[in-house]
């Protein structure tokens, strides 16, 4: 936490939107810490969240990243456990579907939710990774619908949640294979 959180800051600061750091504990997700969006009123997103706060992994775009990302039989342990019930709109209720969306999370580094947790609530996440290049925690955006649609928050926003990832990512010994050979 102590790594990540000025870094969660700016990017609140920059954004305004609700900026979030979580690990996995089994089929859960647990905020490490959270920067709550400048907003109030309607575009404002509050579940009540702090750290220390589990919810599920299947339905947030933070756990789906660390599910993703686990080893296979791993994986396949934890969702074996899960019982994938409809928390909004669009939450994914089906295992396989799951299956198929941790796959493209897996490939793309990149994870949505699309009202799958809450209505009127998306967000995007992105892998925080220690030296060894391991997946060790995920970085969120929030937002509300109504302040900014799914698409805008990934083409606008995600090249800076990217950017704190990365950041948060070399505090903990983390380099992108295109820096190891060349230091400056």
């Amino acid at each position: 936490r102590e790594h990540a959180h000025p870094y969660l800051e700016e990017l609140r600061q920059r954004t305004s939107y609700t900026v979030s750091l979580a690990v996995l504990d089994g089929a859960e997700i647990v905020y490490v810490d959270r920067v709550r969006s400048l907003r109030r009123g309607q575009g404002a997103v509050d579940l009540n969240l702090h750290p220390g706060s589990l919810l599920p992994a299947y339905c947030t775009a933070m756990g789906k990243l660390l599910l993703a990302n686990l080893p296979e039989q791993e994986q396949r342990e934890i969702l074996a456990s899960m019982k994938l019930k409809k928390r909004g709109p669009n939450t994914i209720t089906s295992k396989e579907a799951l299956r198929d969306e941790l796959d493209e999370v897996r490939e793309e580094s990149f994870a949505v939710n699309d009202e799958e947790l809450a209505p009127e609530l998306h967000s995007i996440a992105v892998p925080v990774r220690n030296e060894a290049r391991e997946v060790v925690a995920a970085v969120s955006l929030a937002a509300h619908t109504s302040t900014i649609s799914l698409s805008e928050l990934v083409d606008a926003l995600s090249p800076h949640l990217v950017a704190t990832a990365d950041r948060i990512s070399a505090r903990l010994g983390y380099r992108r294979a295109d820096e190891t050979g060349s230091r400056k």
